[in-house]
């Protein structure tokens, strides 16, 4: 069996989505002739973990975990051998820490994890004898560590993009100086891979259009999906057409381009102007709002002020198994992607599993995403829900309102386009990228 390096600094048992794509790629590449060997961080760099998610693996697959360079790990170390000169350890760290933050300032990645991952891989690429090196972001880390591996061992290079990396417009760089480092490694790194891995069409073009046409011969579309087995032994309801209370049901992270502002103001214009409604309409949030506590005090506030909480009903984290009941038993599920403060274009992009797998379970959908976008454009060739601008609170009280009496009247369907859903699956998915191994594989 041919073997792959997957290189990704998210990888189950981790909660972050970034690790559901490289997880499954797992769980089903081995079906398909290649046996994966993963490199990634450890467990205590997640910021939360879900041990379900080991589910996914067989037990072939190998998971090696890169133990990060720390200057403080090493302090308290030390501290503990050789409590009798603590002083003079503090005085040698408060140096170390001082040479530390000026690397920080000019080196602009977390090489306390890419030195000794480029490394460890470079090891696991002798001794396994590597066939191919494959590198997911959404840290641009994963990239900079398959092209150093390229350069160093010669091995073919295959580069998957799940988000953009330079012309984002919430990307953290701390001078101008990064911003040109970010734009000459994303140059180097689409040049000499052998192939680049994209998860919408909407991203293909802007890197055709960022290289000027070069590289259109080299970039694949593979989207994000759900997994069919995801589902085995989850039980919803068995009518939730037939409950007494309407459930909107959203399952996912809060964030920049997520807010649920416009969505909640727009229920309680809607709960306002009928009052009749306030016990008929229930909104299931499952998903921590994510590195923005601004925002999370701004929902919390909002909810308290105007006298919500009988309505929303907020649960921050459950296993993934756990959380698609809420999927199975919504009467309508919520999708929000709305515009960055830049008003570009690059939550256009964004196709996130979530979508996929609210297709699968064929619950009517609610999308609050701008008309233009790839999930407002896979939500009408599959016939899934209603589209509405992620900014009107009058249109999405309206919509609201018009999917409520539907339902109440048992009209509340679409026709959930089958052959365009299974296009999402998981193994399809993967028996596409493992055809893409075997063309860069055969040529080298």
């Amino acid at each position: 069996m041919k073997k792959v390096l997957i290189i990704s600094t998210h990888f189950a048992p981790d909660i972050h989505v970034g690790a559901k794509r490289p997880t499954k790629i797992c769980k089903y590449i081995p079906g398909n002739g290649w046996l994966p060997i993963v490199l990634t961080k450890q467990i205590s760099d997640y910021h939360g973990i879900d041990e379900t998610l080991y589910h996914n693996l067989i037990n072939e697959v190998q998971i090696k975990r890169v133990r990060r360079w720390s200057i403080n790990k090493l302090r308290n170390d030390n501290y503990k051998r050789i409590p009798n000169i603590i002083n003079i350890k503090a005085d040698k760290y408060k140096i170390l820490s001082l040479i530390k933050n000026t690397i920080n300032y000019f080196v602009f990645y977390d090489y306390s994890w890419l030195i000794p991952g480029i490394i460890t891989a470079t090891k696991i690429i002798k001794k396994e004898r590597i066939d191919i090196i494959f590198s997911t972001t959404p840290d641009p880390e994963a990239l900079i560590a398959g092209l150093f591996l390229k350069l160093f061992t010669g091995k073919p290079f295959i580069c998957e993009y799940r988000d953009r990396w330079t012309n984002q417009p919430v990307i953290f760089e701390r001078s101008i100086l990064h911003k040109k480092v970010n734009i000459l490694l994303e140059k180097i790194i689409v040049k000499r891979a052998d192939c680049i891995i994209v998860v919408t069409e909407l991203m293909k073009k802007t890197l055709i259009g960022n290289s000027n046409g070069k590289y259109n011969h080299k970039i694949h579309v593979i989207y994000n999906g759900y997994d069919r087995d995801d589902f085995k032994d989850v039980k919803g309801e068995d009518s939730p057409h037939c409950k007494k209370v309407f459930d909107i049901n959203y399952v996912g992270t809060w964030g920049q381009s997520t807010s649920p502002m416009f969505f909640s103001a727009a229920l309680k214009e809607l709960l306002t102007k009928y009052k009749y409604l306030n016990n008929k309409i229930r909104v299931n949030f499952v998903g921590e709002v994510k590195w923005d506590p601004v925002l999370k005090d701004q929902i919390d506030s909002y909810i308290k002020d105007n006298e919500l909480e009988g309505v929303f009903n907020w649960i921050e984290f459950l296993p993934h198994k756990e959380a698609l009941r809420y999927l199975l038993n919504a009467n309508l599920l919520l999708l929000v992607i709305g515009q960055d403060k830049q008003k570009s274009d690059f939550y256009k992009h964004r196709v996130t599993s979530k979508l996929l797998e609210y297709l699968y379970v064929q619950r009517p959908i609610l999308g609050l995403v701008p008309s233009d976008s790839e999930p407002a454009k896979i939500i009408r060739e599959c016939d899934a829900g209603e589209i509405v601008n992620p900014e009107n609170t009058e249109e999405i009280a309206r919509a609201i309102y018009k999917m409520y009496y539907a339902w109440k009247e048992n009209k509340l369907h679409y026709e959930f386009e089958k052959v365009e859903i299974s296009k999402y699956d998981r193994r399809k998915q993967t028996k596409q990228l493992s055809a893409v191994f075997d063309s860069i594989a055969k040529k080298s």
